[in-house]
């Protein structure tokens, strides 16, 4: 059985931690830096399927992504804590205290600004190709190459399907959500041209 450590223990720890930061700043700045940017990279397809419908989060790709995000907020949030506890009796703690808010809040800046700027309907382009090649256009010689939606109305979204052979073809997309189970969504994605 493991045993839980000490408040005592885990002060040591982070005096210890705050130590190496003043000996050698550039290790944690760039693991930080390292931790910012996953959140970046990994919170857009969470935004992507919640921004469809918030029960998506439970697809597999969303799970993932939000499991890797809570991973990276939470060191950034330990090495803040860190921070905190291993300065406490210290005279220039303002600058490591300073240093892990801006490096926590950095973090949630990257989460809110990369979900604004994320393509919000990039899942659902994604399914209405896979939609259009696999049901409109199965036996036809040209392809569905990409799928740009540029406004919904509820559950059905409008915008233009772009084909192999170089041309354009307005385009439906229905989400049709079924019920909600416990490990996920049931749901159906019919893209047809208009």
């Amino acid at each position: 059985m493991r045993k839980e450590k000490s408040e005592a223990e885990k002060i040591q720890e982070a005096k210890e931690c705050c130590e190496k930061f003043n000996k050698n700043p550039a290790g944690p700045l760039f693991l930080s830096v390292i931790y910012i940017v996953v959140i970046a990279i990994f919170i857009r397809p969470v935004w992507n399927h919640i921004y469809i419908d918030f029960n998506l989060i439970k697809v597999v790709d969303a799970y993932i992504s939000g499991i890797i995000v809570l991973s990276a907020m939470t060191l950034l949030y330990m090495q803040c804590s860190n921070f905190f506890k291993g300065t406490e009796d210290k005279p220039n703690k303002g600058k490591l205290r300073i240093t892990g808010v801006i490096l926590l809040c950095a973090g949630i800046l990257a989460a809110l600004i990369s979900g604004y700027t994320t393509d919000k309907y990039g899942w659902i382009e994604d399914e209405a190709i896979a939609s259009l090649n696999g049901n409109l256009l199965n036996y036809a010689l040209i392809k569905c190459t990409g799928v740009d939606i540029d406004r919904h109305n509820g559950n059905t979204y409008y915008g233009t399907a772009k084909l192999s052979d170089g041309t354009t073809r307005p385009t439906v997309v229905y989400y049709m959500r079924g019920a909600y189970r416990r490990h996920g969504v049931e749901y159906r994605i019919v893209a047809k041209f208009m």
